[in-house]
């Protein structure tokens, strides 16, 4: 091979590493270890490697490249829209683009594609990446940020809300009304577990706080079909939680009064199956849930929910997007727009240098009933 027709793909092929990854290097861009960007260097230098210049150019307009990646339906939901992409675009003067996936796609088969086109310079996942093996995520040669994803792998920057926190308040509200029988709601990943680790756990702590032993058997982890969520939904509330609130199984326990949802989503089918058999809300059983999507504004009853507010997770997105761009550490705290009662702001926190965790709020509403003691 003549030293003048050498190719990145030679290089690449020679270095055993991606295209990506010798780009990358070749071009000082964060993501290659010192070790191996000189390894490139040196090999690119020996063989006489000189770029293209307008390829040069083309990887340049890439590298400014940021991509949001959401699952369909869930850009209504979650606190990522049109209006925060332009923010983001003049905070860090980056081309950021949305790209959806069906729930049924491949994550990382699918954004190993959008990686053939050119490096991005930040890929953003929202929402569930419903991926097994995290290890596959090494295969990924783009800066990952996960938003809101309770199955992100360790060790990537990430933004979450403070789950545990917010479950053991909605908890500690529901026995403090009274309610001593609490079943709860969750959906479950590929391989059958719950998902939602960290609200469990506050869920589980409250308990204990109210000496209350756990039951396991009142935790319903429900396999739904994400991409019929609505339906396939209703039919696991009908076939697994129904009997139970009837009362027409061998349980021996006593019959629940209150139901705990892991995820705002789950909570317009279990209303509407309620409904549909005379179980009212909170006349006959009381519902508190997470999140506090728009979707619960059409229910026929408010939900006492734990709020994750979207101005305040759109601004720490903001405050991550830059500090990775500008390979800085998030800050320790971060003023948000959400107010306190006290008057004070709500305070993002940096638990490590790439990982916020957002606080949120509960907004009571009509579906908590008290019971006497």
């Amino acid at each position: 091979m003549g030293k003048a027709n050498i190719t990145i793909r030679d290089i690449a092929r020679h270095c055993h590493v991606s295209t990506a990854t010798v780009s990358r290097a070749l071009n000082h861009q964060p993501g290659v270890s010192e070790e191996l960007r000189l390894s490139i260097l040196r090999f690119a230098t020996i063989s006489g490697y000189e770029p293209n210049s307008s390829a040069q150019s083309l990887r340049s307009r890439n590298t400014n490249i940021a991509y949001l990646v959401m699952r369909e339906g869930n850009s209504k939901d979650l606190p990522l829209h049109i209006p925060l992409l332009q923010e983001l675009k003049l905070a860090v003067h980056m081309d950021f683009k949305i790209h959806s996936l069906s729930y049924d796609t491949d994550l990382i088969e699918d954004l190993q594609r959008l990686e053939e086109r050119g490096p991005a310079r930040l890929i953003i996942i929202a929402g569930p990446c419903l991926v097994s093996d995290s290890s596959r995520f090494r295969s990924l040669n783009s800066p990952l940020l996960f938003v809101l994803a309770d199955d992100a792998p360790n060790g990537y920057p990430s933004i979450m809300s403070d789950d545990f926190e917010g479950a053991k308040t909605l908890t500690d509200a529901v026995l403090d009304h009274g309610h001593r029988s609490i079943e709860v709601i969750t959906d479950c990943d590929v391989s059958g577990k719950a998902n939602y680790r960290k609200r469990l756990s506050g869920y589980k702590t409250s308990l204990a706080e109210h000496d209350i032993a756990f039951d396991p058997s009142i935790v319903h982890a429900l396999p739904v079909d994400f991409n019929d969520y609505l339906a396939s939904a209703q039919s696991m509330v009908t076939e697994r939680l129904l009997p139970v609130l009837q009362h027409k199984t061998s349980r021996s326990h006593p019959k629940p009064t209150a139901i705990l949802l892991f995820s705002d989503f789950m909570t317009l089918p279990l209303i509407r199956v309620l409904w549909n058999v005379g179980i009212y809300v909170p006349e006959n059983i009381s519902v508190v849930s997470f999140g506090g999507w728009t979707l619960t504004q059409y229910l026929p009853v408010s939900i006492w929910t734990w709020v994750q507010s979207v101005p305040d997770i759109s601004q720490t997105l903001l405050a991550a997007v830059s500090a990775l761009i500008n390979g800085q550490p998030f800050h320790d705290e971060l003023p948000l727009p959400h107010m306190l009662r006290d008057g004070t702001h709500a305070v993002a926190r940096a638990i490590e240098k790439t990982h916020y965790v957002v606080p949120g709020f509960l907004r009571e509403g009509q579906s908590l009933s008290t019971l006497s003691r």
